[in-house]
Formats: structure tokens, sequence, C-alpha cells
């Protein structure tokens, strides 16, 4: 991923609807009890708009596991708009401040049978692929094919004896053949 380039413009709306999130992506997976799932929430933990823990408890009751990648500062910060030094205002005209709510991620992530991973870590990629291989993988049929295995050898060396042997018959030892017009009534 190439957080650099993400922006606050890139969402058309500002809100955060965990739950919503999570319904959408657990909706995308299409119903197999052979593999495991699993969701990767990177979120600061701020929800106002829905219950993340109903959809989470959801998406674990499907066999779907919630990990979560918290990202920001319990400080809080101000949410930027674009690159020219503006920040987002409530209503009232007041700059909005952002905290990462690192016990609402915890709890998304208990929920869900996942990890909370603070983003700021330097492990988090580690952690995170960890954690997936824990997932149960499926088993693939395999099927091993040998030389030996093949037939394709036994009629080419067939259709090469016959050849040889078309070369090697003269039209006089075959002249039987001629007395007989196969292409006539």
């Amino acid at each position: 991923m190439f957080l650099n380039s993400i922006s606050t413009e890139m969402v058309p709306t500002q809100g955060t609807a965990i739950g919503a999130a999570i319904q959408m992506a657990m909706n995308s997976f299409t119903p197999d009890e052979d593999m495991q799932r699993a969701i990767i929430v990177i979120t600061d933990g701020e929800n106002f708009e829905d219950d993340p823990l109903a959809a989470t408890q959801e998406a674990a009751k499907r066999g779907i596991q919630v990990d979560v990648i918290g990202l920001g500062s319990t400080k809080g910060a101000l949410i930027p708009i674009g690159r020219n030094g503006q920040y987002l205002k409530d209503d009232s005209g007041n700059p909005v401040t952002t905290r990462l709510d690192e016990t609402m991620a915890r709890k998304i992530a208990e929920e869900g049978d996942g990890i909370y991973v603070s983003g700021a870590a330097s492990t988090v990629v580690n952690d995170v692929d960890e954690q997936l291989k824990t997932l149960a993988t499926s088993s693939l049929e395999k099927i091993n094919y040998t030389a030996s295995a093949e037939q394709f050898p036994v009629f080419a060396w067939i259709a090469l004896a016959f050849l040889i042997l078309d070369i090697f018959m003269l039209d006089r030892k075959v002249g039987w053949l001629k007395k007989i017009n196969f292409f006539s009534k």
C-alpha cells in the first residue's frame, strides 16, 4: 500500500461506520465451508455511525476472522482536507479532532476472533501475516503424471513403423491393389 498517497479527499463523505465496512466485506465473501476467511480493518477505532461489535459478532458466526490495525494517535489530531493546510470543521465551525480509540479497536478484534495490532508498531506486517497463517487452509487434490504413464510413445512407434514399411514397399509388390478402384460406382 502506498499510504502517502491516501488523502481525505478520496472519500466523498466523512464519517466512521466500521460496522458497515465489516458488513460490506462480509457480503463480498461467497459461502465456502472449506475455506476460512479474514477481514483486516485499518481504523482509528472511532465509530459514530453504527454498532461495529454486532457486525463483528456476525462475521465471527460466519467463520470470518476480523483483525484490526489501529492507526492514529491517542492524543488526537486534526483531520486535514487536501494538501492546502485546511482542516475539517464541524457544523459550528470548530476543527474536528480524531483520536485512536484502542479500547474499541481491541473489542472489535476480540469479538472477531482476531488480533489488534498498533499501526505504529514496526512489526505490524509480520504480526498480521503470522495471524493469517493460523487460518485453516483447504487441501487441494494433487495428481502426479509421470513419463512412464503416458501411452503416446507406443502409438508414435507404431506410426513410425508403418511409415518405414510404406517407404520400402514397392509398387510392384502391391500391384493387386491397382486392380481395385475405390472411387467408382
